[in-house]
């Protein structure tokens, strides 16, 4: 596609251009994926319990991928296939329904399901390893490449906090540093944390510091690694239901285990600046040697340049596991109501009921279940102060003429 505009030449006067834009790959082709399935169905005790079981594979192939261009051409990406990439996909469902009692008055029943899926991407195609900025920051945040799942989060992982009787040991490997090569000594084996390049402050009591990965004693982008998954272990979801005489009651709920969630907003809420509000979790900052917190939240600085705390690590990823009460619902049908109405009314329910009663998890954020990319498949997982669940409260009357 073209798009039309003005250039000015040399006399000044704007002449009307058009230039390449949205610029399309003549072989794009589709995606083609094949899958093989396995089911068992069962019916057990009289159906009373029933159970469905389903193991899968699948593979992708020829994946659709925007690849980055150079801004001169006159867009910045092109969609295109990878030619003969290849991503797996494999996993069992499982559900299961039982009638637990059923009598005259009171009836239970119980159902839940469990989903286990695992991606693995097999073949990139001849491509690089793809690495991506899932969050408004300028930092990358996942990395898709061979041997692991789509989309794994990317950066440093946290060893430790500096502490007062590390800064002997500092100070001997800054007397050895080389500022200019970024290095030591070949053959120096550092004393005290590793020091990174992306930081321009230099480590106090109360900093984090990164896992030297290749043991150089210096921490920069050649020690980013696979820090945590998006991707849970496994769902799951079940559902009770029972009734007593004109009594009824419903109740459902899901979760997932297992998954790192990237909540961008800490960046904000862990600052430390004063220019906002925190998490109560600074509370348990470092503040001294007689004062240490819990070891895990860094000291406050108002300091402007960069540093350890502004680097994407394991400090920023949380623990994405929940368990939701998606609804509670409790019902009592009228009897008699046909004789009391003569015929008018055939049958009245009251019901009262909510919906996302509650969530348990550790997660700090809104919904720990979170899209803000929009299902996006290289950077799943990120949270950005997606708008919460909204409980609500719900009372009615079914009504039969």
């Amino acid at each position: 596609m073209a798009a039309p505009g003005g250039v000015v030449f040399g006399n000044g006067n704007v002449n009307t251009a058009m230039w390449a834009t949205g610029i399309k790959d003549l072989n794009l082709g589709w995606e083609s994926t094949s899958q093989y399935n396995f089911g068992v169905d069962l019916g057990l005790l009289n159906d009373r319990l029933s159970v469905m079981a389903n193991y899968y594979i699948s593979r992708s192939y020829n994946l659709l991928f925007n690849q980055p261009l150079s801004a001169i051409s006159g867009s910045s990406t092109i969609l295109t296939n990878l030619r003969n990439s290849k991503v797996q996909n494999k996993g069992i469902d499982l559900q299961v329904d039982a009638r637990v009692i059923s009598t005259r008055d009171f009836d239970l029943n119980v159902s839940g399901n469990i989903s286990v899926n695992r991606n693995k991407v097999l073949d990139m195609g001849g491509a690089s390893t793809i690495i991506t900025n899932g969050a408004e920051r300028s930092y990358l945040t996942h990395i898709t490449q061979e041997g692991q799942p789509i989309g794994m989060f990317y950066g440093f992982k946290v060893k430790g906090m500096v502490r007062e009787s590390d800064m002997e040991n500092l100070a001997a490997d800054n007397a050895v540093y080389n500022a200019s090569t970024q290095s030591f000594p070949q053959g120096y084996s550092i004393k005290g944390p590793a020091r990174s390049t992306a930081s321009t402050n230099p480590l106090r009591p109360g900093d984090l510091y990164f896992e030297d990965t290749n043991g150089d004693g210096v921490v920069n982008d050649a020690d980013k690694k696979v820090i945590g998954s998006p991707h849970a272990k496994f769902t799951y979801g079940f559902a009770v239901t029972a009734s007593y005489k004109n009594f009824d009651f419903s109740s459902s709920f899901n979760g997932s285990y297992g998954n790192k969630v990237l909540d961008g907003q800490d960046y904000y809420l862990y600052n430390m600046e004063g220019s906002g509000n925190q998490y109560t979790k600074v509370l348990d900052r470092y503040r001294s040697e007689s004062q240490p917190g819990n070891g895990k939240v860094y000291r406050a600085s108002r300091g402007g340049t960069q540093s350890n705390s502004t680097r994407l690590s394991t400090f920023y990823l949380q623990n994405g596991s929940f368990l939701r009460c998606t609804n509670l619902t409790l019902g009592y049908t009228m009897p008699q109501i046909a004789s009391l109405t003569n015929n008018a009314v055939t049958n009245l329910r009251l019901y009262v009921g909510v919906d996302n009663a509650f969530t348990l998890t550790k997660y700090l954020g809104y919904n720990p279940e979170v899209d803000y990319n929009n299902g996006a498949n290289l950077t799943p997982g990120v949270d950005y102060g997606k708008y919460p669940l909204a409980r609500a409260y719900n009372i009615g009357a079914r009504i039969t003429f």
